[in-house]
């Protein structure tokens, strides 16, 4: 949605407010009820719309494209925590200096414009840019450390205002009232932490370009989902008696920090928007490697050795790929993971957790294979002339199975 409040005819200040994937339809309607009055008033005098994401390729993918103007194509990020390393059948984290193409805000800077950018996900501080960027304060899913330009803003930052409640905390979803109720009082603190950030940095200049992300809406849809829909396997009524306001609290918290930050930039252009929405998970795309199986994509015996046949005694079915992770986080609890995290490097975490997913997979002597993914699912043709070990011709052989597969599924 985006409002022009000028004055005099003067519009040449953007201020951008990102809601990490905050959904249109839950912001509808709460509309409808009366909630969210600083949306609703930009609504009203302004304009609002939906429009197309790419998140049915990968979620990962949507803030790349969002700050790049491009297509996972050209910015080659598609599921950014696993993702199939070029040439190779290993999966590697994607960081996010190995995103192919700039961000938008670097033209306007180069232009001489002043900008300022605020913890956008999946990005990494520009040196030289003119003005101030913050990466990595408190998004949902990191992916470069935290950090600053210019580089000694990081102290003045953290020093003024903390760390984000939640850093650190790894995706477990509580299960006690008393566990969400903390959990959510914490979400609602991260988002006002956030909102006295963006208004400090707000007033240090008149600035042209001024984007900020909050992403407690992200947070809030995952944990809280299974609070307000009830037809949810998780749904508990009692849980929801006590928390059902759970995710509005904080797009509400929200409103209320766009309403601060509105009143500091008179004059200027507001846009507010969202990457992706949130909903329930609906999708089979669990059952991607076991179809592939039963239409015998691989064409001879695994070679896949000792490992395959240890750990997949452990793991149900003996399933590798996309669900390795959450197959282990089954054996050891994510309370465990979150504190043996505490004392591994981030860089050998993000290594060796990656090679698990490809650990004794078949994909080498497989037609197609199912890559790790996020709920979208992913099927990978093992091509020639693209993968090492490449069975499938291209043209006529590849069009073929691709077909059949679209038939099949």
């Amino acid at each position: 949605m985006s409002k022009n409040l000028s004055v005099n005819g003067k519009s040449n200040r953007v201020i951008a407010i990102g809601l990490d994937a905050a959904d249109p339809y839950l912001t509808e309607h709460w509309i409808k009820q009366g909630h969210l009055p600083t949306i609703t008033s930009l609504i009203d005098r302004g304009s609002w719309g939906k429009i197309m994401s790419n998140t049915d390729i990968s979620s990962g993918a949507t803030w790349p494209s969002v700050s790049t103007g491009t297509s996972p194509a050209k910015h080659g990020i598609y599921f950014y925590h696993r993702q199939l390393k070029t040439g190779t059948y290993e999966i590697c984290k994607k960081y996010a200096d190995q995103i192919k193409r700039t961000p938008f805000w670097i033209i306007p800077s180069q232009a001489g414009k002043k900008v300022a950018i605020l913890d956008v996900p999946f990005t990494y501080p520009v040196e030289r840019l003119n003005g101030m960027q913050l990466v990595g304060w408190g998004v949902e899913a990191p992916n470069w450390k935290k950090s600053t330009w210019p580089t000694e803003l990081f102290h003045d930052i953290i020093s003024q205002f903390g760390s984000h409640p939640l850093e650190g905390w790894y995706q477990r979803r509580p299960n006690s009232v008393d566990e969400c109720e903390e959990l959510s009082k914490r979400l609602i603190s991260g988002a006002r932490k956030r909102s006295l950030i963006s208004e400090y940095v707000l007033d240090q200049e008149n600035w042209d370009l001024f984007l900020t992300v909050f992403a407690e809406t992200h947070w809030a849809g995952h944990l809280f989902w299974h609070v307000i829909d009830q037809n949810h396997p998780d749904y508990n009524p009692d849980l929801a008696s006590v928390l059902g306001n759970a995710i509005l609290d904080v797009y509400s918290e929200i409103d209320r920090a766009i309403s601060k930050l509105i009143e500091s930039a008179s004059g200027s252009t507001i846009i507010i928007f969202s990457n992706t929405g949130m909903g329930p998970n609906y999708s089979g795309s669990h059952l991607l490697p076991e179809i592939l199986d039963r239409l015998e994509m691989k064409v001879k015996d695994s070679e896949s050795g000792l490992s395959a046949n240890l750990l997949g005694n452990l793991l149900p079915a003996g399933r590798w790929g996309s669900y390795t992770i959450k197959s282990l986080e089954n054996l050891i609890s994510v309370g465990v993971i979150e504190k043996i995290k505490q004392f591994i490097p981030e860089e050998i975490w993000d290594t060796w957790t990656r090679r698990l997913l490809a650990l004794g997979n078949n994909w080498k002597v497989s037609r197609a294979f199912c890559l790790p993914n996020d709920f979208a699912g992913a099927i990978r043709i093992n091509l020639k002339g693209r993968e090492p070990h490449g069975l499938v011709e291209q043209g006529r052989e590849y069009n073929a199975i691709c077909d059949e597969l679209v038939k099949e599924l």
